[in-house]
C-alpha cells in the first residue's frame, strides 16, 4: 500500500538531546518500511542543553527527511506548533512531543486513519504501559472530567496533544493558542468549538526514559495556570450549552459493548454446560478476556505470546508424541532451540498423511477415550475424510476468538443472527440437542444451507426479512446463490443487516461484490478449517485476512522459503494450543498470497496482528438434482466425512443437471452392502439424481495440491429464472 502523499510529523523540542535520535531514527525507520513518506519537523524551544546540535547533526545526516527550527527562547509548545506548522510540506500533519512517551510508531497509523476515514481529526488516547505516578493520574482525569463538564464534551483524554489533522484545519485550531498558558490541554474544546469529526483512538504511553518532565517542581504554578487557562477558554469558546458540538468518534479499540450485551455475553458463557461440547466457562471466560486484552497489543507483543507458546507446545510434542520425538531426533533438532518464528524453519513440515497413518500410534498424546479432548472430523476440501483429536483448551481459545472476530463486524451478544449452515449433518441426538439450545440463547436462526430450490430461496428470503438479523453468515456459495437469485429476481431485503460473514469456500471478489450488492452491506471473509476453527478473519477495512496469532503461527512458503510479497504461497500452519494432537508446521493444502511487508502494521483497525492476502484452492461447485435442488458442494464435504473407514477419496463430476458420476477411492472395508446403505442415505438428500458409481484408484491433485472434490461445468441461469418468477406472478 501506498501513499502519493505522507505528513509531517511537528515535534517541540525543550531539552531533549536524548530522545531526538532515537525518535528520528524510529520515524524513517517507519516511513521507509511502510512506503508512506513522512517529514520530521524538530523545533528547539529555546533549549538549555545541546538539542540544537543534535538537530543539526539529524539535519545534515537524513537530509530533507529532516527539517530543524529553532526558538532562540522558550515561546511555549503552541508557538513551537506555529512555527513547525509553517515549515511543513505535507498537507497532512501529525502533532508529537519528543519524550518517546507516545510512539512515533503510532503516527503512520494515524495517518491512516484519517485519510482513509474521512475525520477531520485523530486524537491519541493515552493507555499507559507503564506505572505512573497517581497523583499525576488523578489530575489528569479530574481535569478531563471538568473540561468535558464545563464545555459539554465526551472527550476520553482532552490532555492529549498526540493528534493528526490537515493543515489548514490546524491553523484554525491553533487560532487563539496564543491567549492560553497550556494551549495543548484546549485542543480538544477548540475542535468541539469548530464541530469539527474527531476520532478517538487508543494508543499506548510510556513513561519518560530520558531527559526531565517541564511539570517537575512546577505541580501548583501549572495547577493556577490551568485554572486561569479554564477561565480565557470559557470566554474564547463558550460553555457546554452551546451548539455546535464535534461529532466524537470511538476507534474499535475504544468501543465498548453495550452493559446488557456484556451482560447476555456472562451468562451465554456460564451456561456452557447446558449447551457447549466440552469447553468449560471458566477457561472459555478467560481465553475469552485474554484475546480481548491481545487484541490491539503491539505487534511485538504478539510474537512474545506466540513465541512463549511455540517453546511450550514443542516442548511438549517432545516429551509426550512418539511421532515428533522420533522426527526431532532424525533430524537432529533440539526442541529446546525451537525459541522464535524464525527457529520453526528447521522442523520438518507436517504432511495430512502423516497425521492419518501415525495419529493414534505416535501422534495422539492422551488416551483418545479422555473426556478432555473431542475427535473433529473432516474431508475440508479435498474429498478426503480426515480425523483429529483436539485438547479442551484449544477447543475455548477457538470459541473466544470466535466471539471476538464476529465483534469486528459490528455484531454483540444478544442481537440476532441468521446462519446457513448444515446445522445438525452428522451429529448426534445430544449434539443437536445442545445446538438447539445453544441456537436459542445466541439468538441465532440457522437456515439449510442444503437442498436448496427456488421454492426454498423464496421461503429462506421471507425468513430472513422476518427475523431481520444483525449478522448473517455462512458458506460463501450459499451467500452467493441467494444473492444471485436476489439479483436476478430484482428483489431486495426489507431491512439492512449491518454484515455478513463468508467462511469455507474462496470468496473471489466478484462473489463479495454481488453478496454486498444484494444484502446491501459488507461482507467479511473468514478464513479456517475444521482442523483450527477460524485461523484468520477480515476486519472491514481492508480485504487482508488477520491470523489470530495469539493461536497460531501462519507461514506462507514457496519451494520451502518464505513467499515473497505478492507471491502464492502454500499455508502451513503450527497449533500453539492443541496439546492432543500438536500439530507443527501442518500443510493444511491451502494457497494465499502473501501480502507486500509494506502494508501499514498495525492495520487501519488498529491490530498489529499478522497479515494475510487472497486465499485460493477452497471454491466448491453447486450440484443441479434431478428434483430441482441444488446441493452445494460443502454438503458432500460433510456427508463423506462420516464413512472414512470405507471411502478415503470422492469426486463428483456433473455435465448435465438431474446426474452426476460419483468417483471414489474405496478402502478394504468398503463391500456391496456398505456401498449400499452409503447411496440410500445420500439419495435423501439428493432423490432420484441419477448416480453412476466409478471405482477408481486415484483422483489427481490440482495445482492447490488438494483433490478437487466437486467437479461441475453445469452453470444456472438465474436471469431465466428470474424472468420465469416474474411471469407467475404476472
Amino acid at each position: 500500500m501506498k501513499h502519493k502523499d505522507g505528513f509531517s510529523l511537528i515535534c517541540p523540542c525543550l531539552n531533549e538531546e536524548g530522545n531526538l535520535r532515537e525518535l528520528t531514527e524510529r520515524t524513517i525507520r517507519e516511513s521507509q518500511r511502510l512506503g508512506i513518506p513522512c517529514q520530521v519537523v524538530l523545533v528547539d524551544d529555546g533549549s538549555t542543553d545541546q538539542s540544537w546540535s543534535e538537530i543539526t547533526s539529524l539535519t545534515l545526516e537524513f537530509g530533507d527527511a529532516v527539517l530543524g527550527k529553532r526558538h532562540l527562547q522558550n515561546e511555549g509548545i503552541a508557538a513551537a506548533w506555529r512555527t513547525g506548522l509553517d515549515a511543513t510540506k505535507f498537507e497532512v500533519v501529525v502533532l508529537i512531543d519528543a519524550d518517546l512517551q507516545n510512539t512515533p510508531e503510532t503516527a503512520f497509523l494515524m495517518f491512516n486513519l484519517l485519510i482513509s476515514g474521512g475525520y477531520d481529526v485523530v486524537r491519541g488516547v493515552r493507555r499507559p504501559v507503564e506505572t505512573a505516578g497517581v497523583s499525576r493520574v488523578v489530575m489528569s482525569k479530574i481535569l478531563n472530567q471538568t473540561l468535558n463538564l464545563i464545555f459539554g464534551m465526551q472527550s476520553l483524554d482532552n490532555k492529549s496533544g498526540f493528534i493528526a489533522t490537515r493543515k489548514n484545519l490546524l491553523t484554525v485550531l491553533l487560532e487563539h493558542s496564543l491567549k492560553f498558558s497550556h494551549y495543548q490541554t484546549f485542543l480538544g474544546v477548540a475542535t468541539r468549538n469548530l464541530g469539527l469529526t474527531e476520532l478517538e483512538i487508543r494508543t499506548n504511553f510510556y513513561r519518560r526514559k530520558k531527559g526531565v518532565s517541564f511539570l517537575n517542581g512546577k505541580t501548583s504554578s501549572v495547577l493556577a495556570q490551568t485554572v486561569r487557562d479554564i477561565r480565557v477558554g470559557t470566554k474564547v469558546f463558550g460553555s457546554g450549552k452551546q451548539s455546535n458540538p464535534s461529532r466524537i468518534h470511538r476507534h474499535e479499540s475504544l468501543n465498548k459493548p453495550p452493559l446488557m450485551s456484556a451482560i447476555w455475553l456472562w451468562l451465554y458463557i456460564h451456561s456452557l454446560p447446558l449447551h457447549g461440547w466440552l469447553i468449560r466457562p471458566r477457561g472459555t471466560w478467560r481465553s475469552f478476556r485474554e484475546l480481548k486484552k491481545s487484541e490491539f497489543a503491539s505487534a511485538a507483543e504478539l510474537r512474545r505470546i506466540q513465541e512463549v507458546r511455540l517453546q511450550r507446545i514443542v516442548q511438549f510434542a517432545a516429551e509426550n508424541s512418539k511421532f515428533y520425538r522420533e522426527s526431532f531426533a532424525r533430524s537432529g533438532i533440539d526442541p529446546s532451540a525451537i525459541r522464535t518464528v524464525e527457529d520453526l524453519a528447521s522442523v520438518p513440515l507436517l504432511s495430512k498423511k502423516d497425521v492419518r497413518e501415525n495419529l493414534l500410534d505416535g501422534l495422539l498424546t492422551v488416551d483418545p477415550e479422555n473426556s478432555s479432548i473431542l475427535k473433529i472430523s473432516t474431508s475440508g476440501s479435498t474429498g478426503e475424510p480426515f480425523s483429529i483429536y483436539a485438547s479442551r483448551n484449544q477447543l475455548e481459545y477457538r470459541f473466544a476468538s470466535t466471539i471476538r472476530a464476529a465483534q469486528w463486524t459490528g455484531w454483540m451478544m444478544g442481537t440476532r443472527q441468521c446462519r446457513l449452515w448444515h446445522q445438525t449433518l452428522g451429529m448426534s441426538l445430544s449434539q443437536v440437542v445442545r445446538e438447539r439450545i445453544d441456537a436459542l440463547m445466541m439468538r441465532r436462526m440457522f437456515i439449510p444451507a442444503f437442498q436448496v430450490d427456488p421454492i426454498s430461496l423464496e421461503r429462506t428470503i421471507r425468513k430472513i426479512n422476518h427475523f431481520r438479523p444483525r449478522l448473517i453468515d455462512g458458506y460463501a456459495e450459499s451467500l452467493n446463490l441467494i444473492a444471485s437469485y436476489l439479483i436476478a429476481t430484482n428483489q431486495k431485503l426489507s431491512f439492512r443487516p449491518q454484515a455478513v460473514m463468508s467462511s469455507a469456500q474462496a470468496l473471489t471478489q466478484q462473489t463479495r461484490d454481488q453478496i454486498e450488492t444484494a444484502f446491501g452491506c459488507k461482507v467479511y471473509d473468514k478464513y479456517g478449517s475444521r482442523e483450527f476453527s477460524g485461523i484468520a478473519y477480515e476486519c472491514g477495512h481492508t480485504n487482508l485476512h488477520h491470523v489470530v496469532d495469539e493461536c497460531y503461527i501462519v507461514e506462507l512458503l514457496v519451494d520451502n522459503r518464505p513467499a515473497n510479497p505478492g507471491e502464492i504461497g502454500e499455508v502451513v500452519i503450527t497449533d500453539l494450543l492443541n496439546f492432543a494432537t500438536p500439530l507443527i508446521r501442518y500443510r493444511i493444502g491451502d494457497l494465499a498470497m502473501a501480502i507486500d511487508d509494506r502494508v501499514p502494521q498495525p492495520c487501519v483497525c488498529g491490530r498489529s496482528h499478522s497479515l494475510i492476502g487472497r486465499i485460493e484452492g477452497r471454491t466448491q461447485a453447486i450440484i443441479h438434482c434431478k428434483n430441482g435442488t441444488w446441493m452445494p458442494g460443502a454438503f458432500f464435504l460433510h456427508f463423506f466425512k462420516n464413512y472414512e473407514s470405507e471411502i478415503r477419496f470422492f469426486q463428483i463430476h456433473q455435465a448435465e443437471k438431474g446426474s452426476f458420476e460419483l468417483r471414489i477411492v474405496p478402502t478394504p472395508d468398503l463391500t456391496d452392502q456398505s456401498l449400499a446403505v452409503i447411496i440410500e442415505r445420500l439419495r435423501e438428500y439428493v432423490g432420484d439424481t441419477e448416480i453412476r458409481i466409478t471405482k477408481v484408484s486415484e483422483i489427481p491433485l490440482v495445482r492447490t495440491g488438494k483433490r478437487s472434490p466437486i467437479v461441475s461445468s453445469v452453470v444456472e441461469d438465474f436471469q431465466q429464472l428470474g424472468q420465469r418468477k416474474t411471469s407467475d406472478r404476472i
